[in-house]
């Protein structure tokens, strides 16, 4: 089995913490332990490769290159003798660009008290916990939307004049560095997070392509796995694959709760994501069929 995080946290700090799904460090580490008394951990790659498996493996993902995947990821793993795979989203790693979620939420935080349109829709932010809500339900509206980056830039310059000023929430090429050393695998998950098939094939194709040189620059070596934006299994489609194998990518994943988490193609491997909040009997359906059959 496979298993997707974004963002693990010792706490909840500040409103941009809550822009990509979290876990909470002690529960991270808990749903480690458990797989541990019964699965032997081993990195995506050779679950992709090695085809045959004497006892259950799993293998542990992280999208994006948020910073505390470097910071409290890493060491917890570390000490647990379990290594994962990193998908970087370049643009962030590289301090050019904030992903699309973290901008929304931003930008909904500087109009807290107001009202504001998104979409042709007015919406009034009257506390932090209506920001939270607005910011699940836009999200979730937003993340298939071919629009989606025209839509984020508009409020953008409408609402915060095109800066956000805070510190950027994602690690540095020298940290993802650190943790490939330490034998991570970094996988590629596009220059700028777009959704793929809403590209024209040249698009893709910089976005595929310039993203794993960018990875081989600084690591040294090609990446070997790529991670669809979003990660729906309509995310991707047979051109976006056959990119992915004429330049060298051995597998890529999805992120589908309304797909089975087994896997028989290399390119559209599911994934579980355990959510923060959740208890760990839910943690624990989700690694049966049990979980997607009902939900």
């Amino acid at each position: 089995m496979v298993l997707a995080y974004h963002r693990v946290l010792e706490r909840y700090r500040e409103p941009l913490d809550l822009a990509q799904d979290f876990i909470p460090l002690l529960d991270f580490q808990r749903q480690i332990e458990y797989l541990l008394k019964t699965h032997k951990p081993t990195s995506l790659l050779d679950l992709i490769t090695q085809n045959r498996w004497n006892e259950p493996v799993f293998a542990v993902t992280f999208d994006d290159g948020y910073r505390d995947n470097y910071s409290l990821a890493f060491p917890a793993l570390q000490d647990m003798g379990v290594t994962a795979t990193l998908f970087v989203t370049t643009d962030a790693v590289a301090g050019r660009d904030w992903l699309w979620w973290d901008k929304l939420l931003l930008v909904l935080h500087k109009s807290m008290g107001s009202t504001m349109e998104i979409a042709g829709k007015s919406y009034s932010i009257k506390d932090e916990n209506q920001l939270n809500n607005l910011q699940k339900r836009v999200s979730e509206t937003l993340a298939s939307d071919s629009k989606r980056d025209a839509i984020i830039k508009s409020l953008m310059e409408k609402y915060a004049q095109g800066r956000l000023d805070t510190q950027m929430p994602y690690m540095s090429w020298d940290e993802v560095k650190q943790l490939h050393t330490a034998g991570w695998t970094i996988g590629a998950h596009t220059v700028s997070h777009p959704l793929l098939t809403a590209l024209s094939p040249e698009q893709a194709q910089h976005e595929i392509v310039d993203c794993a040189k960018e990875v081989a620059e600084h690591i040294g070596e090609f990446p070997k796995l790529f991670a669809y934006p979003n990660g729906k299994i309509t995310d991707t489609n047979d051109a976006i694959i056959t990119i992915l194998k004429d330049n060298g990518y051995t597998g890529a994943v999805i992120l589908d709760e309304h797909q089975p988490f087994h896997f028989t193609d290399p390119y559209r491997i599911n994934r579980i994501a355990p959510l923060g909040g959740e208890s760990h009997t839910l943690f624990k359906l989700r690694l049966s069929n049990l979980y997607y059959r009902f939900n």
